[in-house]
């Protein structure tokens, strides 16, 4: 059991809840030193969870915030979901009322008790299976605690067959895009897609068209993108899921991989794993993908309004013009205020059909701040055929190109010694387009052989 809980006000006695559960769990404090680096909710987190994870490396958890670090442990909870790790129980003890709008995206799979006392408005409709355990006296009153120990023993007795399991845990990220033409001379090994930071498969179907109908193109959905899911928060568990899908369609057979940027690092993770298995991809392709470790864009803290601005970002990249929208705009604004207006101006440069709604654009942005936020440590380098595309950035001055390129190239080398470069059209999301796609599409078919396939693949999954 690990609780959050600071050093000012509303705190609990450790003792009594240890005295309480009878020795039945260890018990944990996690106070404001072990995320004191950290500048944003999200980053005090991950600092914790790794506290956590390097004493209980793997789950089932159990997590306690008492007051205000109630959010922070909630925030603890969905960033293990992200890592594929149960969460078990989650307990707020006597959070306040009205920091039930700061709470973090809900996630139906977490099992949510509040201790607090009082009335408890906004709450119910907050989190989703909310249990109201207790109302007591006060935040440290021997009753809170009491009834907190009391809950956890009635968990430490069930089963672990009767728990519920989050279904984030099983979830499916295989899509087919293109089935491919069936015929005795049609060789090619399976081409898997993954896409980049919130972005959808659905993004591949152009350059499925352009490869031709021989090529059996599949994709890899990042979990999160429809807002219904918390998106994975590690490259690994991503990968993980990945190497499920990929087996299932081709089995021990030879496998093309595609990742464009975010979801390079979840390619070259896949072939890592691939390597391991002592049956290599038939190929790695990373689009304009920046090389982990290299301080660059991903694996830093980012602020809800800093995600948005990165947001903004990529759709001005899609569109080829600004959408209008300031910064200092949107600071003025809450998290929803801010999503009304970028939705607003996706319509007005045709992103988006007026039709649509605001909300549409939750899961693709909690996916794209997930990955921002992501911090991925590769293991060993990667002897697979490896190629990396390089795109121009027109925002930056050709000297700054220049050196990001490098960079990147520099960065993969060192992961893929095999590793050579292309030069492609566009900017980072057009290259997935027409007309830019094409000349993608004719790149890599120049020099690819196709491998050949070790039996047949069912495909059952349609887009």
């Amino acid at each position: 059991m690990f609780v959050a809980q600071g050093r000012s006000t509303g705190q609990i006695d450790l003792q009594d809840l240890n005295k309480y559960l009878s020795g039945a769990m260890p018990v944990y404090l996690l106070g404001r030193h072990a995320g004191r680096h950290a500048a944003t909710r999200e980053g005090q987190a991950a600092s914790m969870l790794r506290t956590i994870r390097r004493i209980q490396p793997n789950g089932p958890y159990r997590l306690a915030g008492v007051g205000a670090f109630g959010i922070l442990a909630y925030e603890i909870a969905l960033q293990l979901l992200g890592q594929d790790q149960e969460v078990e129980f989650i307990g707020l003890l006597g959070p306040q009322p009205d920091l039930a709008a700061d709470l973090p995206m809900p996630a139906a799979a977490l099992s949510v008790h509040l201790f607090a006392p009082g009335e408890q408005a906004g709450w119910s409709g907050s989190l989703p299976g909310l249990q109201l355990a207790q109302q007591g006296p006060g935040l440290g009153a021997r009753a809170t605690v009491r009834a907190l120990a009391a809950q956890l023993m009635v968990l430490q007795a069930k089963p672990e067959t009767g728990r519920p399991r989050a279904p984030e845990l099983d979830y499916q990220p295989h899509i087919v895009i293109q089935s491919g033409r069936q015929s005795p001379l049609n060789r090619h090994a399976p081409l898997f897609c993954i896409p980049g930071a919130g972005d959808s498969i659905t993004g591949f179907a152009a350059l499925a068209g352009a490869l031709g109908p021989d090529w059996s193109v599949h994709g890899l959905q990042p979990r999160g993108v429809d807002g219904l899911m918390v998106p994975h928060a590690s490259v690994e568990a991503a990968a993980a899921q990945c190497m499920s899908a990929i087996e299932s369609v081709q089995g021990n057979g030879p496998v093309h991989l595609l990742g464009h940027s975010f979801g390079g690092w979840v390619a070259f993770h896949i072939a890592g794993l691939l390597q391991a298995a002592n049956r290599p991809a038939a190929s790695l392709t990373l689009i304009d993908s920046e090389a982990p470790g290299t301080q660059g864009t991903l694996g830093r803290e980012y602020t809800p309004l800093e995600v948005m601005e990165q947001f903004i970002e990529s759709l001005e990249l899609v569109a080829e013009r600004s959408l209008g929208l300031s910064s200092a705009a949107l600071a003025s604004l809450d998290d929803a205020g801010r999503l009304q207006q970028v939705f607003q101006a996706a319509v007005r440069v045709g992103l988006l059909p007026a039709r649509a709604r605001p909300q549409l654009l939750q899961g693709p942005l909690r996916t794209f701040g997930a990955a921002l936020r992501t911090v991925y440590q590769p293991g060993p380098s990667c002897t697979v055929p490896a190629r990396l595309v390089l795109v121009p950035d027109s925002r930056l001055p050709a000297q700054e190109v220049a050196r990001k390129a490098a960079a990147m190239a520099q960065g993969w080398r060192q992961l893929l010694p095999q590793l050579s470069q292309w030069d492609g059209p566009g900017n980072h999301m057009t290259i997935l387009r027409a007309p830019h796609v094409k000349a993608l599409a004719d790149w890599w078919l120049s020099d690819r052989s196709a491998a050949p396939a070790s039996r047949p693949s069912t495909l059952n999954m349609v887009i």
